[in-house]
């Protein structure tokens, strides 16, 4: 999913982007100059909730406002927990959808980090009543579904959304090796097994760039 909020324009329609004829991409984009410092979601299972509001939030942000100081971009930072606590599927350890946060944060928004902090260790806390009042001047303007699972070239909406300023939201299956590992990720037999095997675990994660002079890889800002 691709989100638009504040003063952004809106996000891209879905299907058009995977079709028709329009001008040609640049061969790398990084918007990682807008992104927040990593953090981490310990124990819990709020992938999601780091995904679109710590990471996909503060980046669009960070844009609007043309924030460039990292210390800056890392003020503005978007609470996982507001946005968890309220859509948890079961208890801590469990997880979330992502439509469940993005139509969150456009109905009822999500307030900064600072304002409702984040603890691996609890997600009962719900907003009060002055949270959701301030939460509202943070709503989004809305977000699209880029492709479905049954797309083909799910890469050609995502490099365009990432061309046009937006971060892009994604849920897949990820094995034990993906999330211990530091910086560029790269496959081993391990992983081959895992995936034969069934044997894999959803993540969520916030896309932010690509590079097609690079050998393949995955290119983005880890969050765990």
């Amino acid at each position: 999913a691709v989100l638009g909020a504040g003063g952004q324009a809106e996000p891209p329609n879905g299907p058009p982007l995977a079709r028709g004829a329009y001008p040609p991409l640049p061969p790398a984009v990084a918007r990682k100059a807008h992104a927040p410092t990593p953090g981490n979601q310990g124990r819990q299972g709020s992938w999601v909730a780091w995904a679109t509001a710590y990471a996909a939030r503060t980046l669009v942000e960070a844009r609007r406002f043309e924030l460039g100081a990292r210390r800056a971009i890392d003020r503005t930072r978007f609470s996982p927990a507001f946005v968890y606590n309220q859509i948890r599927i079961g208890g801590c350890r469990e997880g979330s959808y992502p439509s469940k946060a993005l139509d969150l944060m456009t109905r009822v928004g999500v307030v900064p980090l600072k304002d409702f902090p984040y603890s691996d260790k609890d997600c009962s806390r719900l907003p009060a009543s002055d949270d959701l009042a301030r939460a509202a001047d943070y709503r989004i303007k809305g977000y699209r579904r880029l492709f479905s699972r049954a797309s083909s070239a799910k890469h050609i909406g995502v490099r365009r959304a990432l061309a046009n300023g937006h971060p892009v939201i994604i849920g897949m299956l990820v094995s034990e090796n993906f999330m211990k590992s530091k910086g560029v990720y790269n496959s081993t037999s391990g992983d081959i097994a895992q995936l034969r095997s069934g044997n894999l675990g959803g993540h969520a994660m916030t896309v932010i760039g690509y590079d097609d002079t690079s050998m393949p890889m995955i290119t983005g800002w880890p969050l765990a």
